[in-house]
């Protein structure tokens, strides 16, 4: 199950990634903070880390993007290490407390994932880019401490939105594998394109709409 659907909603990164408790960085401090300013902190962090990845993201620029002190990060968060390993965190607990339930209907789930993502883009414009930069992350010590991160929540979205889906609906001739890539290539493409550019409610219509072409190309007639 896990591996069809991984390359669908982008989701299984963070949830991969899961600490539990976030006992091990102290946030006390960021925690105290208005709401409006820890997203802006956030924000400006999910799109330097997701444009440069970790080693070439300086605190300093996401500080200057935040309209904060370089200091003021080091003490909300410690290190540079403990911020990015707090921003999947803090993805991961976005992901789970919002993940909705499918139905018997691969490209109805689609549709609810598809809403989901635009949703939490509309409030962290920058996440799935950061998440997405997991798969470049070069640094092999940055690796090891994700690695080391507690994973009780492994793949619970995943398994939760696509649990009921009614695979047989698939035509015999369809590879679902590689009609899981197709879908994935169109939706999340089309949201890295249009992303800040057109406003979530067309978004959502337009992908209904490619969605819909794809459907008559993988599913049995009688599922039409």
């Amino acid at each position: 199950m896990t591996a069809t659907v991984n390359c669908v909603i982008l989701l299984t990164i963070a949830i991969n990634v899961y600490r539990k408790g976030r006992r091990y960085i102290n946030t006390e401090n960021f925690d105290k903070l208005p709401e409006e300013k820890r997203h802006s902190i956030l924000n400006a962090a999910f799109t330097c880390f997701g444009r440069d990845g970790y080693k070439k993201t300086a605190i300093s620029e996401i500080a200057n993007m935040a309209g904060i002190s370089k200091a003021a990060i080091f003490h909300y968060f410690g290190t540079k290490r403990n911020f990015y390993l707090y921003l999947f965190s803090f993805s991961c607990n976005e992901i789970l407390a919002k993940m909705e339930s499918g139905t018997d209907d691969f490209f109805e789930c689609l549709r609810i994932g598809t809403q989901f993502k635009l949703n939490v883009m509309e409030k962290h414009p920058g996440m799935f880019d950061f998440l997405f930069s997991l798969v470049k992350e070069e640094d092999a010590e940055l690796i090891a401490d994700v690695k080391k991160i507690n994973v009780d929540g492994i793949d619970k979205g995943v398994v939760q939105l696509f649990a009921r889906v009614d695979w047989n609906r698939f035509r015999p001739d369809i590879n679902k594998e590689e009609a899981n890539k197709l879908v994935s290539w169109v939706s999340d493409g089309y949201i890295r394109t249009y992303a800040g550019i057109k406003d979530g409610q067309k978004m959502a219509a337009e992908i209904d709409h490619y969605m819909e072409i794809l459907k008559r190309a993988i599913y049995k007639e009688e599922y039409l």
